[in-house]
Formats: structure tokens, C-alpha cells, sequence
């Protein structure tokens, strides 16, 4: 089943499909819900009206859910708010629905993508622990064999942290979840009076912004969020990344690499260069570029509106790009990946080190429970 986020993919998708279910559609004339589905009514489409409110709306037999309904639909149209959206692509999903289709307000496709996108780095992660986490590895502390550790405790660490970088990610939804209509120019609508908790609710914002002349001071802040966690999410990346670049030297060997992931060199034929993250390590540092940049274009400026704004569309829109394409090309590189156990060696030092910590560790045991 498709989701549609995209302009080009809902072109295709309404040129191919012409059966509509409106779940959530509305009898009144001023809902958004009932606007879209008399124009789609009036370009030809086949609308099915989807709520248990109604006996029928524009002229058409309304079901109570989509299970209800008797023949095949192509596209589901969600109007309803975020909680509820799980279960509806289920149901659409059982009837076959060829296609989800989610409304402003309701889905926030880049950072969800984005934090998925993590997940999915994380779940590889994951996968590697599971394949060779017995594998003992050095751990480090100043560049320097300090003790024991193990593929799952590595694979392990990042796979966490991962984690919590999509969980920023989807944080960010509470900065666009504030309704900032009627705040016009910047100083609401004098003598126009605006129902904003009415529109709060047709279009499924969490919260309406107050007062209107916050609006325009809150731009840029939802854009510089989000660059922040795509930077905290492309830091932990581009660290991954620099450890297997140290991993991968003659030196260390620890980890074999597939060459659809490495390069040759043009007057150097007997090395292959681990491309793919060395590139990946310095994204992380044009990641950070984004944030700096969206937040100096705002840092500055006076209240209301200003068309320095307009600028933040360039870094925000290049961060989420760096950030999908690194993550999109990890997944496939860490299922990828061995490690060649033959060549990892720990120092003898850290388990004598360790040896005499435990042998340590039980002495102060012993002394604790014969003095209780």
C-alpha cells in the first residue's frame, strides 16, 4: 500500500485511481474534509463518505467504517487525528486499499522517514550483535587498549543511541503540532472574528499559538529542531563511520569490508579504500553547516515577519537529504560486514588488569560480609 507525502506521487497516484473512501468526512460545508471531497465529487471521482455520524453525505451512502464498505476502494483519505490513523491503515490495509492518504497536520513524513530510516540503521546493528556478538573486541579509552569488549557490546552501543536519535526525531512534532491560522500577517485579524480553535480542530493541530504575534517568532525554530537532531543522529553515524575506517586499516584488519562498499585506487592497486565512510564521517560535519546556518539566518532578526526566512528552506531540506541517503547506504554495509577474528588480538595487559580488578573486587566482598 503506497503512502502518499509527495507531490509527484500523489499526481501519479490520482491519474491511476478514481474510488475515494473519506474516512472521517464531515456533513458540515466549512470542514476541510467536506471541501476536498466535493472537489474530487466534482472532477469525476467516486467519493465513499466513511463515518458512523451519518446516513449519507453529498448525496453519497455513508458507512460507519471501511470494512462496511461493499466494493473494492483504491484510496483511503484520512480525517482524523494521529491516534486513530494506526488503526485505519490496518483496516485499509485488510480491505485492500491500494493507497493511504494522510493529511496536513496528521503526518509529518520527513521526520517520521528519518527516524525509521534510524530505526532501520539500528535494526542492522542489531543483526550484526546477533551474527558475531560472542566476537571479543579491545575496548577503548585515549586511543588505547583499556578492557575487554565485544561486537554486541559495540554493534550494541550505537544501536542504542541510534534509537534515541529517532525518538528526538519524532519529537519534533510538537513544535508543528500549534495552529498559526488567524494570525495573518503576524497581529491576527482585527474585526474579522476567527473560530482558531475551530480551525485547531478541522485540521488536527494539537494546540492553537498564542498570542499571534508568536507565530512569526517561532519560525525557524521547528526547521533548526529538526536539523539538530539530524545532526545528533548523522554525529553518531559519522562516529560509527570513523571506527570502521580504523577498523578497516592494515594495521588493525579487524573488519572485512565487500567491495560494492569500498573503492580501488587509481596508482595503488593493491588497497582498497573505504569510501563509503570516510564520506559518511565528513557528513556529519555538513549536518552541523545546516543547523549553523538555520539558526544565524533567525538569530538576528527583528519581530514579524522578514523574507530572510524564506532562506531556511535551503540547509533544512539539504540536512534531511544528507541524512536519508547516509542511512539509506549503512543498512545494506553493516549486513554486509565481517569481522575477521583471526586478527583482533587483545593486549595481555587488560585481562591481567582485569584479572587483578575481580581478584580485588572479591577481596572487598569478603571484608563486607564479615563485618555484617
Amino acid at each position: 500500500m503506497t503512502l502518499m507525502s509527495d507531490i509527484r506521487t500523489l499526481r501519479h497516484v490520482l491519474q491511476n485511481h478514481r474510488t475515494l473512501a473519506v474516512v472521517g468526512l464531515s456533513a458540515d460545508w466549512f470542514r476541510p474534509s467536506y471541501f476536498a471531497a466535493k472537489y474530487m465529487q466534482e472532477h469525476g471521482y467516486s467519493i465513499i463518505p466513511v463515518n458512523p455520524k451519518y446516513p449519507e453525505i453529498l448525496g453519497e451512502t455513508c458507512y460507519p467504517s471501511l470494512k462496511d464498505i461493499p466494493h473494492p476502494v483504491d484510496i483511503v483519505d484520512v480525517f482524523r487525528k494521529p491516534a486513530d490513523t494506526p488503526g485505519i491503515a490496518q483496516e485499509a490495509a485488510d480491505i485492500g486499499a491500494k493507497v493511504l492518504w494522510q493529511q496536513l497536520g496528521v503526518h509529518n513524513p520527513q521526520a517520521v522517514q528519518l527516524a525509521e530510516a534510524a530505526e532501520a540503521v539500528a535494526a542492522a546493528l542489531t543483526r550484526l550483535a546477533a551474527r558475531e556478538g560472542d566476537l571479543a573486541l579491545p575496548g577503548y579509552t585515549h586511543m588505547q587498549q583499556a578492557m575487554p569488549s565485544s561486537v554486541e557490546l559495540w554493534a550494541g552501543g550505537f544501536a542504542a543511541e541510534l534509537r534515541d536519535d529517532a525518538a528526538g526525531l519524532r519529537a519534533v512534532q510538537r513544535r508543528i503540532g500549534k495552529n498559526p491560522l488567524g494570525s495573518a500577517a503576524g497581529y491576527g485579524t482585527p474585526g474579522l472574528p476567527l473560530d482558531r480553535e475551530a480551525t485547531r480542530q478541522a485540521l488536527d493541530f494539537e494546540t492553537v499559538h498564542e498570542p499571534v504575534t508568536a507565530v512569526q517568532l517561532s519560525r525557524g525554530k521547528a526547521e533548526s529542531q529538526l536539523l539538530f537532531e539530524i545532526t545528533l543522529l548523522m554525529q553518531d553515524l559519522g562516529r560509527f563511520a570513523a571506527d570502521v575506517c580504523l577498523f578497516y586499516t592494515q594495521e588493525f584488519a579487524f573488519l572485512h569490508l565487500p567491495e560494492q562498499f569500498t573503492t580501488g585506487s587509481s596508482i595503488m592497486p593493491q588497497k582498497r579504500n573505504p569510501d563509503v565512510f570516510e564520506l559518511l564521517r565528513g557528513r556529519s560535519a555538513t549536518a552541523q553547516g545546516c543547523l549553523l546556518e538555520a539558526l544565524a539566518i533567525v538569530a538576528k532578526l527583528p519581530s514579524g515577519y522578514q523574507r530572510d526566512l524564506q532562506l531556511l528552506k535551503a540547509p533544512l531540506f539539504r540536512g534531511i537529504d544528507l541524512a536519508l541517503a547516509s542511512t539509506a547506504i549503512l543498512v545494506p554495509a553493516i549486513d554486509a560486514m565481517g569481522f575477521r577474528a583471526d586478527n583482533i588480538r587483545l593486549d595481555p595487559a587488560i585481562h591481567a588488569a582485569e584479572r587483578a580488578n575481580e581478584i580485588g573486587r572479591a577481596s572487598c566482598r569478603e571484608r563486607v560480609l564479615r563485618l555484617v
